[in-house]
């Protein structure tokens, strides 16, 4: 996978995590839930935990 998808998937994942966290009610829709899941089995197990932590320290 070249080092411009992987940053791409980062900062798309990024994003939904931040919108998930700014709007918990996106955590009631299935599709939302099922894009999030989707995007990270594609993923590189270390950039998924990268994006977990860079949201983990928004708090």
């Amino acid at each position: 996978m070249s080092l411009e998808t992987r940053h791409t998937e980062k900062n798309i994942l990024f994003m939904l995590l931040e919108a998930l966290k700014s709007d918990p009610k996106l955590a009631e829709s299935k599709s939302f839930k099922k894009i999030i899941s989707q995007l990270e089995a594609t993923m590189e197990p270390e950039d998924v935990q990268l994006v977990l932590k860079k949201i983990a320290d928004l708090d």
